[in-house]
């Protein structure tokens, strides 16, 4: 033991590369795993929704990393923990630790493709990490009939799945709280402008990216407006869920008198 943490022995650089230049350092000590990732980080939102996508993105990239680190076909992983995370100058830069016994893997090719969350399958989308702090686990199953995740029309899809989870977490995490009623309105109606700008500005980035095909700009646009549309869904039945309590507890006073 040195300073009071194990050793850390067989440090390997692993270089996903990709449109966000990824890349990650796994070394392993007795008790854990450690991965420190690298990346060009999201830009293009305002201050929150950009750490929570970058968050976002460093977790599945992690998780990613260790993926091909363990030669895994596929891999489940609980209690990551994040110690640190921030961008300096080009690149944002996350280190996750995570216990090795919180880490199952199967053999066979590196797992690239989706997340398999609560049983749910979600295919035809990039790997997904479970970014609620309630959530625990992750789980990437390989599927060789998805493209690599990190080229650019999938980075953009998995941006979209980013903001709908991100938002409506969110939403959802406002009804929990315990907010006079105008605070909720007042951060529930924030969010959904938040919404609504971050979705058009990637739905402009997309318009925008010379690099992206015709085709691959026509299949992200329907997903984009889905997305939003989810996002809106998911704010309103918060709402709807705030709103009964409310009645509720006026009805409990009511009857106390």
């Amino acid at each position: 033991m040195i300073c009071g943490l194990a050793a850390a022995w067989g440090e390997q650089v692993i270089r996903l590369g990709g449109v966000r230049n990824v890349t990650a350092t796994v070394s392993e000590s007795d008790d854990t795993y450690r991965i420190a990732v690298e990346m060009l980080p999201v830009r293009a939102f305002d201050a929150v929704t950009n750490k929570e996508l970058n968050l976002s993105k460093g977790r599945m990239y992690a998780a990613q990393a260790l993926g091909k680190r363990l030669k895994a076909g596929s891999l489940a992983i609980r209690g990551l923990v994040i110690r640190e995370s921030g961008t300096s100058g080009k690149f944002f830069r996350l280190v996750a630790v995570v216990p090795r016994d919180g880490v199952s893997v199967t053999a066979g090719a590196s797992p690239t493709a989706y997340v398999r969350h609560k049983g749910a399958d979600t295919p035809n989308r990039p790997a997904a990490i479970v970014s609620a702090p309630q959530q625990h686990e992750i789980r990437m199953t390989a599927d060789a009939t998805t493209a690599d995740f990190l080229n650019r029309k999938a980075d953009y899809l998995d941006t979209i799945v980013r903001l709908r989870e991100a938002m409506s977490e969110e939403g959802e995490s406002l009804e929990r709280q315990s907010l006079k009623p105008e605070d909720f309105y007042d951060a529930v109606g924030s969010v959904e402008e938040r919404a609504e700008t971050a979705f058009k500005a990637i739905g402009g980035q997309i318009d925008e990216d010379k690099l992206l095909l015709s085709a691959e700009q026509e299949e992200l646009r329907p997903l984009l407006k889905t997305g939003h549309a989810d996002v809106l869904e998911s704010l309103k039945a918060a709402v709807a869920r705030f709103d009964r309590r409310q009645e509720m507890l006026k009805k409990n006073k009511e009857k106390k008198k």
